[in-house]
């Protein structure tokens, strides 16, 4: 009966995939956390990232700054890492363009008026920054 039980769990088990992203320069916010190219990357359990990019503080000092491009990413649990590069656009480990539903690269759309953000620079490198 046991046996049977574990057969039956494995039978109707939802795998759990995961990516990882990573920023190629500089910083900005994913889904409300902080990621910066030399301070690691993060963990994506969703198929979309909302990501807050185009700082324009990067002050170490402030704890808030605007962010001037916008992109709400999809389709990201298809690749196993998954990299915003300098150019605002999303890639794939072989430096191939990450497309949405509709095949279109995804890159982050420059917004006229900034959406104030927690500033990565600072929680990642400020003073209350652990190192």
């Amino acid at each position: 009966m046991q046996y049977f039980h574990l057969l039956l769990f494995s039978l109707f088990a939802i795998p759990i995939f995961a990516s990882t992203f990573v920023v190629n320069y500089g910083c900005l916010q994913a889904n409300g956390s902080p990621v910066c190219a030399e301070k690691g990357n993060l963990g994506v359990e969703s198929d979309s990232m909302d990501i807050n990019a185009c700082i324009s503080d990067t002050s170490k000092d402030i704890n808030t700054t605007m962010a001037f491009c916008n992109l709400t990413a999809t389709m990201l649990l298809l690749h196993d890492i998954v990299y915003y590069g300098r150019d605002n656009c999303l890639y794939n480990s072989k430096s191939i363009p990450i497309n949405d539903t509709n095949g279109v690269h995804q890159c982050a759309s420059k917004l006229t008026s900034g959406i104030r953000i927690a500033n990565p620079y600072y929680y990642l490198y400020g003073p209350d920054a652990s190192r």
